[in-house]
């Protein structure tokens, strides 16, 4: 039993890789190839980026012989990196699966469910983790004169018992999101205020990276005397990867003691939370006239509603648009630096004045294509696409509907986002009105492309919404080609620059993303019916 839940769990999370959730079927051995081969080189660039991290602390830290503390800080990048990569597919994985309910109702025992789970949230968080860790360990093995045999077979050993200790804190973590979203009313509220806390940090953290690194490198001796006193367990923690016996094993038993207390308290608590629903208050019938509405208008509101009530929808789809929001209110808080930034450019390249408008959709609209909101839509219907299929609802409605949102939301953003920061630059209302077209017209085209390639390629078997939302590729695909129509965009300029000023480009653009648009939407309507009945 154990061996099959261990199984269904790998595969969900290598589902991706090997199997087709369109045809149902195994994918052929050059498709797996390809997609493996897609994610090792994805790995192995962001590992790159780590391995110069690593490279700059080792030339640092080793001739001081202050290897305990290249190590500790490595470990503490890594844990950092775990935890953010892990811990909402904790919450989603142990708390809120969607076959929670199913195969609780088996005869199958709890400790079983809940240790396959937790092994899959191991591998998550060892995979998170390898990408610091193993460059570090490279890094060091490289530049390292003289290694001794212990201090190589304990930071092979810790490569993989430092995720028990990750996997501790996503545990925590998703404990506490679960908890509290199932003693409140709006628990997509608490998770996408968590989640966005965790990457307000995460890029306050990127953005001053260079400013950080040059700190530690150039304050060594003080920050080792503080990672004695104030962390002393990542002290210990470099010092076992130095090969010194004692800490290596009092690492090892404090992390299997904290992770062995973790797995009782979710044994005592894991069936309690993940069965219970969100508290609701009681409400008093009143009497009231039933408001009838049109069928565009029902299917609208069903799609708005999904995506205001699903965290992962908000998160993946529309961080865009958060983002966007960001964007203006730093421009409203450094206008003057930000004006300042675009005088001394168009001083030096005078040519450049008029492409100010243009620069600022293309930076817009690289944003923007974050916000694959219709990309997924269609999938999201999950086995429940029947009762869509069943109602005597015309396709066009539906695919109408799912249009809607992605349109409203970006749009309105994006105005409200092209006149703060085109104030803050001080364009002329024509720019503004420019800039604002050329976003919607962006927005426009790149939803009928995410929708058109949901309809060819649904993802209608899932047992968590995270799966179609972020590993289908017509999100992929939607994304990309919004990415590269943004390139395109700039390159143009680029070549242009001496023939065109900004507004004669933004005017060009928008004109053929239009007919762009125009001649996707009349293929999207005249073959919405057949690819719908196909799913």
């Amino acid at each position: 039993m154990f061996k099959a839940l261990l199984k269904k769990q790998l595969l969900e999370l290598n589902m991706f890789y090997f199997y087709n959730r369109k045809t149902g079927k195994t994918r052929s051995k050059a498709g797996i190839i390809g997609f493996v081969a897609l994610f090792a080189f994805v790995f192995i660039s962001v590992g790159f980026a780590f391995f110069g991290m690593g490279k700059l602390f080792s030339i640092t830290f080793l001739p001081m012989k202050l290897d305990w503390l290249y190590f500790a800080i490595m470990s503490l990048i890594a844990v950092v990196l775990g935890i953010f990569g892990d811990v909402f597919n904790t919450y989603a994985m142990l708390y809120r699966a969607k076959d929670n309910d199913l195969l609780l109702s088996m005869p199958i025992p709890p400790a079983k469910l809940l240790s396959s789970r937790l092994i899959g949230t191991y591998v998550m968080a060892l995979l998170y983790q390898s990408l610091v860790l193993i460059p570090a360990i490279l890094v060091y093995f490289i530049d390292k004169a003289e290694l001794t045999v212990l201090s190589v077979i304990f930071t092979v050993l810790l490569e993989f018992v430092l995720p028990l200790f990750i996997t501790v804190l996503t545990c925590i973590l998703g404990f506490v999101i679960a908890f509290i979203t199932s003693k409140v009313k709006s628990k997509t509220f608490v998770t996408v205020i968590s989640a966005l806390a965790l990457i307000f940090v995460y890029y306050f953290c990127y953005f001053r990276l260079n400013a950080i690194l040059n700190s530690v490198v150039q304050n060594a001796g003080k920050i080792s005397k503080d990672v004695k006193t104030y962390f002393y367990p990542f002290y210990a923690l470099g010092l076992a990867f130095c090969g010194e016996v004692l800490p290596f094993l009092a690492v090892t038993a404090a992390i299997a003691v904290l992770f062995g207390i973790t797995c009782f308290i979710l044994s005592k608590t894991y069936i309690s939370i993940a069965t219970s629903n969100r508290t609701s208050k009681k409400t008093v019938y009143r009497e009231n006239k039933l408001k009838s509405s049109s069928v565009k208008s029902t299917l609208v509101k069903k799609e708005f509603k999904r995506f205001f009530t699903s965290p992962a929808y908000i998160l993946n789809a529309g961080l865009g648009l958060v983002i966007l929001l960001i964007l203006a209110i730093v421009a409203v808080i450094k206008r003057e630096e930000l004006y300042d930034a675009v005088i001394m450019v168009t001083y030096f390249f005078p040519k450049a004045k008029s492409l100010v408008p243009a620069a600022l959709a293309a930076a817009m609209c690289l944003v923007l294509s974050m916000n694959a909101l219709t990309a997924p839509s269609i999938s999201l219907e999950g086995k429940s696409i029947w009762i869509l299929k069943s109602c005597p609802v015309n396709v066009k409605d539906i695919i109408y509907a799912k249009q809607i949102p992605h349109l409203v939301l970006n749009s309105a953003i994006s105005l409200i986002d092209a006149v703060i920061v085109g104030t803050v630059l001080k364009l002329e209302i024509y720019n503004i009105i420019l800039v604002a077209l050329y976003c919607i017209v962006f927005i426009e085209f790149t939803g009928i492309v995410g929708l058109i390639f949901n309809l060819k390629n649904p993802i209608l078997e899932w047992t968590n919404e995270t799966i179609p939302i972020k590993q289908s590729m017509s999100v992929l695909y939607a994304i990309l080609i919004g990415f590269a129509t943004t390139v395109l965009f700039v390159v143009a300029g680029y070549f242009l620059r001496e023939h065109v000023r900004g507004e004669q480009l933004l005017i060009g653009a928008i004109v053929l993303l239009t007919l762009a648009s125009r001649y996707l939407n009349r293929y999207l309507t005249s073959n919405c019916e057949k690819m719908f009945e196909k799913i």
